[in-house]
């Protein structure tokens, strides 16, 4: 990774949101552009990162 390359963060599960955190810091320290977010499994509130599955799902499941 480095100055200018795009990346898309794909992980499986978002709840606190810790590893995203990391993950955009080493980004921007690599002068690096996040071009996108997505999770397969979302049980945060944020609405900014696309899911397969959102904690509302689940519950209902």
């Amino acid at each position: 990774m480095g100055a200018g390359d795009r990346l898309l963060f794909i992980d499986d599960f978002f709840a606190k949101g810790s590893t995203y955190k990391a993950i955009v810091e080493l980004i921007n320290q690599a002068k690096a552009i996040l071009v996108g977010s997505g999770v397969i499994i979302n049980k945060g509130e944020r609405d900014d990162i696309e899911a397969i599955l959102t904690l509302k799902d689940l519950q209902a499941l």
